[in-house]
């Protein structure tokens, strides 16, 4: 009764349907372009309708071609606890991978143009952990000099704000005393 078939929310069939018909056409072509240009067609779906695993390989493909704003709109489009992940991990590695990838989320995200969502995701990050392993660390920070770079500089201060809550070493800590002054 006038419902819009190509708006609505997809089954997980649907989505299983999906995941399919990317692996059928990868076999066929070396790359996502064709799959990128379907899925894309706002006449005929929202992001919302696209399998996250599909929104995740459309991620990598966009990309690769350097367009960072349909990336950016992709990422936004995953809920935030979404995880992507093609490497296997064990449970020590769970949280660290799960980190990472919220850390490239927020990085996609500055870069296509999602600075609220981005915001969002790394204070949400910086608020909610109690300790960061060195490569954590490192990405974070990569994240917050992005955001300094786009002149996002209240986000970062905050940002380094939270860190400095963490039990580093000093050193760190004057490192990111030094970024938080470059916020101000």
């Amino acid at each position: 009764q006038g419902q819009d078939l190509h708006h609505a929310q997809l089954t997980p069939l649907q989505h299983k349907a999906q995941l399919q018909f990317l692996s059928l056409l990868r076999d066929r072509h070396s790359d996502n372009s064709l799959v990128l240009s379907l899925m894309l067609d706002t006449t005929r779906w929202k992001m919302a309708d696209i399998a996250p695993a599909l929104r995740g390989s459309l991620i990598e493909h966009a990309l690769t071609l350097s367009d960072a704003v349909t990336a950016g709109q992709l990422m936004a489009s995953l809920p935030a606890d979404t995880t992507l992940s093609t490497q296997a991990s064990t449970a020590a590695s769970d949280d660290t991978e799960a980190r990472l990838w919220r850390m490239r989320r927020a990085r996609v995200l500055i870069a296509g143009g999602q600075l609220e969502t981005a915001t969002k995701a790394i204070n949400a990050l910086t608020v909610e952990a109690k300790t960061f392993n060195n490569q954590e660390l490192d990405a974070l920070v990569q994240v917050l000099f992005d955001l300094q770079t786009i002149g996002a500089h209240e986000p970062s201060a905050a940002a380094f704000t939270n860190l400095l809550k963490l039990k580093v070493d000093n050193n760190q800590k004057r490192e990111w005393w030094f970024w938080l002054a470059d916020s101000q």
